[in-house]
């Protein structure tokens, strides 16, 4: 076959508006040589090809001249001598090759994300592939990959970084472990999907962010409210008028849910001119922040929930539960809490109560 790499750098470099000493320029090489190769007195060193290739933005059988048949049958011929190395180092160093001179063929691409050996290097590959390639089967693949590999202390964190919804983590976090001979760190993860799928199930009980107050806030009050009953339910601390959002139980690992549906209900009990109860609900959530943060220390603290009992964790651990400053002051300045925060009496006690979410405590936490 003849080569037309003369032809095609010539073509490219035209159709980009480039003179030789340009195109010489920003391939590190004197524009003698760049003339050489157009004249086909010479052809760059195959070291070259790949940067000429990136340069120009199109694969190296291109610059060649290789039709696309052409290239289907040496990128089968590179699989071929794959599949007969055996050396890992020599199987790796290969399918690099490969995905130099094939750089557009996603099966190279996926596959030297599952043999590279540096974790930090198969990060990096799956990242850029997951946002390079547009075939959802193929950015599964890598993504599935990397939580093969992923550290303990990264996992749940990538897993987030991918958004990958809750029905898939259980499949593959089994096949993590299942692979790695792991069953028990399995189990324990799989209470931390069910833990996941149930904050999820709250959250989609309300109609808006449970983070922020709704515009009208009688429109989250509903959903608020399921998400308490939840909690007691699935705790078997019941509400109680004395104490509507954190039950009569100990304090748990569900304080900030509780304390977010306090808010949405204080808020829209306010915004209605039933401020006494809006303040009881409110000061409900403050003092159970409050009396979390207090706690030593090596206090335990759990979900108190059946099938979540090994999330015991101290409250040096959890850090107490931590609200941005800033963000809470936005909600508590919300238009519904007006007839609260201007009432004659009760504006101090509902100033007192904002404080807890609003001021820093002397340790800050990271909340959960």
């Amino acid at each position: 076959m003849n080569l037309r790499i003369a032809e095609n750098i010539r073509r490219l470099r035209q159709e980009q508006h480039l003179t030789q000493a340009q195109l010489a320029d920003r391939l590190g090489v004197s524009y003698q040589a760049v003339s050489r190769w157009e004249n086909e007195t010479t052809y760059p060193d195959i070291e070259l090809l790949p940067a000429i290739a990136t340069l120009f933005g199109i694969t190296v059988d291109h610059l060649l001249g290789f039709s696309a048949e052409d290239q289907k049958q040496s990128l089968r011929q590179s699989w071929d001598r794959f599949y007969a190395i055996t050396n890992p180092q020599e199987r790796l160093a290969h399918l690099r090759q490969m995905n130099r001179r094939f750089p557009d063929d996603v099966y190279t691409r996926v596959r030297l994300c599952e043999e590279v050996p540096s974790i930090e290097e198969k990060r990096t590959l799956v990242d850029r592939l997951v946002r390079e390639c547009s075939v959802p089967y193929m950015r599964n693949r890598a993504i599935r990959h990397l939580i093969h590999a992923e550290t303990e202390e990264r996992l749940m964190d990538t897993i987030y970084h991918y958004n990958l919804p809750e029905e898939c983590w259980d499949e593959m976090l089994e096949d993590r472990y299942r692979a790695r001979g792991e069953a028990d760190k399995y189990r324990q993860k799989r209470q931390f999907v069910l833990l996941e799928c149930l904050r999820k199930a709250m959250i989609r009980m309300t109609d808006n962010d449970t983070s922020c107050l709704s515009p009208d806030p009688a429109e989250s009050e509903a959903g608020a409210r399921a998400i308490l009953s939840m909690i007691a339910a699935l705790t078997g601390s019941p509400l109680t008028p004395t104490h509507p959002v954190a039950g009569d139980g100990p304090p748990d690992l569900w304080a900030c849910q509780r304390a977010w549906a306090g808010i949405s209900i204080a808020c829209a009990a306010s915004a209605r001119g039933d401020v006494e109860e809006a303040l009881s609900i409110l000061e409900d959530a403050a003092a159970l922040i409050a009396r979390i943060r207090t706690l030593p220390d090596e206090a335990p603290l759990s979900y108190n929930t059946p099938g979540l009992d090994t999330f015991d964790v101290t409250r040096k651990k959890f850090n107490g539960v931590y609200f941005q400053p800033d963000h809470m002051a936005a909600q508590f300045a919300h238009e519904g809490f007006s007839p609260l925060r201007e009432h004659p009496t009760l504006a101090p006690r509902f100033e007192a109560a904002c404080r807890v979410f609003t001021h820093m405590p002397a340790s800050p936490a990271e909340g959960v």
